[in-house]
């Protein structure tokens, strides 16, 4: 019976964490990861053994990982790469489990201090404040895609706390209502509903009352060139003509245009030069610009001001070291080596106000959003075409302008581009995979969101939780130290 109830405390914990992962994907039912959170909450506040919860929490963050980062296979057969088809399978297969198994490895310490607990509440009180540190942790070891704040944006009352905690503060209230769910704790749900409604209407009030704001005609422009086609020579000429008519057809009353990343393998000044021949309205456009260190940059052609871009894509842009020691094999294949990281964080001046620039990948991280009137993403989703990637990588976006309290233009090569409210609503946007120009309207505020005009707050919650993490762990139960030893141990 032991051995049943184990094996089918598995299969539940795997299913949950695979309809957790799906739910990342689909904005449409973001609500209902509440399900597969209770769930999970139920299953792992129960006391186990040791190797019992290591076991399941492994599972169930595994599964959740690999569903939601199935999207890797649409990079499949790495033509860029010039490899074989097998070797293509090795590489995606490597690059899929390796970032599934990295991440769920950070949540695994806490299901063993979960256990050190004497109730079933103060365990799931450790996994909440787990979950959440685990995700500051992911964001500074390269690669925190899956944020359950991100789930909130069902709601714009619930989503609006991140103006005020940002999306973190949004994590921690999400998995809160999902262990009182697991627990029937009416008390628990009692005060966190009035906490959600509180601040919540806070952010909301704030970012929805009428403010002194200036309103200006912006054009996004979406070429859909794919990155294969972007490199292609004989397709030089070819993507050069599109984007000259696009920008032909752009409106007279447009106060500027935003390209996306990279659209052509050109350095800095040859795309300067380029626009200033296409248009005379103010051009930000994603280059290659350096000589010596080459980086992949947004910039102006009216101030010639570049940003670098910071945070490099994992086996992307570069191979993480840790995964390179294990497979050096791996360091004979060209994953865009050559790009250099950016270490300056900058803004674009412009006329209608100051720009924050962040390039694709970058989007996922609130800490590198520079204080500006406006955030201008540059992104190329196209190696990930027909899969979910493009709506998990816009969720981001989408926070990162509630956390602000500015709009967003986000332009990709092949999609979503799109024009992004304070609010984090999605005002415009382009059909994916279409050849086309989006003009709408941006507003500059005067003033940006509580969290934005107090960066401490990104560190103090967090802070704020290892805390009471710590000081909930000094309280748990000593006698199970000999358990663990001599799982560890054996002796």
């Amino acid at each position: 019976m032991f051995v049943q109830r184990i094996q089918s405390d598995a299969v539940k914990i795997s299913i949950v964490g695979l309809l957790l992962g799906i739910c990342f994907s689909y904005s449409q039912i973001y609500v209902l990861s509440i399900f597969p959170l209770a769930v999970y909450m139920y299953i792992s506040t129960q006391k186990k053994t040791f190797k019992e919860a290591i076991r399941l929490q492994f599972l169930f963050f595994l599964t959740m990982y690999l569903s939601s980062l199935s999207f890797l296979w649409a990079m499949y057969p790495l033509s860029f790469l010039e490899v074989s088809r097998i070797q293509a399978i090795g590489l995606l297969l490597l690059g899929w489990g390796g970032l599934s198994i990295m991440a769920s490895l950070f949540y695994i310490v806490i299901s063993v201090i979960a256990q050190f607990q004497k109730t079933s509440f103060l365990r799931g009180i450790v996994l909440v404040l787990g979950w959440c540190l685990a995700e500051v942790a992911l964001e500074y070891a390269g690669f925190p895609w899956l944020r359950v704040g991100n789930l909130t944006l069902f709601s714009p009352i619930f989503s609006s706390i991140a103006s005020i905690g940002g999306v973190f503060l949004c994590t921690l209230l999400w998995l809160l209502v999902a262990l009182c769910i697991s627990q029937m704790n009416r008390r628990g749900m009692i005060l966190l509903t009035v906490v959600v409604l509180l601040w919540g209407s806070i952010g909301y009030l704030f970012t929805t009352t009428p403010q002194n704001s200036s309103t200006y005609l912006v054009s996004l422009i979406q070429g859909n060139i794919s990155s294969q086609e972007k490199w292609d020579e004989e397709a030089f000429r070819y993507n050069e003509e599109i984007h000259q008519e696009l920008l032909s057809q752009v409106s007279n009353d447009s106060q500027a245009i935003f390209l996306a990343e990279t659209i052509f393998p050109f350095t800095q000044y040859q795309e300067s030069t380029l626009y200033q021949e296409m248009t005379s309205l103010p051009v930000y456009y994603g280059a290659f610009e350096g000589e010596d260190d080459i980086y992949n940059s947004l910039c102006s052609v009216e101030t010639q001001e570049c940003y670098h871009k910071r945070y490099l894509v994992p086996f992307g842009e570069y191979i993480p070291k840790w995964m390179s020691n294990l497979f050096p094999l791996l360091n004979d294949f060209q994953f865009a080596g050559y790009i250099s990281e950016g270490k300056e964080a900058i803004t674009l001046t412009s006329l209608i106000g100051t720009i924050s620039p962040l390039i694709c990948y970058e989007s996922i991280f609130p800490h590198l959003v520079s204080t500006g009137d406006l955030i201008y993403i540059a992104s190329n989703d196209s190696w990930f075409d027909g899969s979910q990637e493009p709506l998990q990588h816009v969720a981001h976006a989408r926070m990162r302008s509630i956390e602000q309290g500015v709009d967003t233009v986000r332009v990709g090569n092949t999609g979503i581009t799109c024009i992004i409210d304070r609010m984090g609503t999605i005002t415009d946007q382009l059909p994916v995979r279409t050849r086309g120009i989006l003009e709408g309207n941006i507003h500059i505020y005067k003033e940006g969101s509580i969290y934005s005009r107090n960066p401490w707050i990104h560190n103090i919650l967090p802070l704020g939780c290892l805390v009471v993490l710590l000081m909930i762990s000094l309280q748990g139960d000593k006698k199970r130290i000999l358990e663990l030893k001599l799982m560890l141990y054996g002796r």
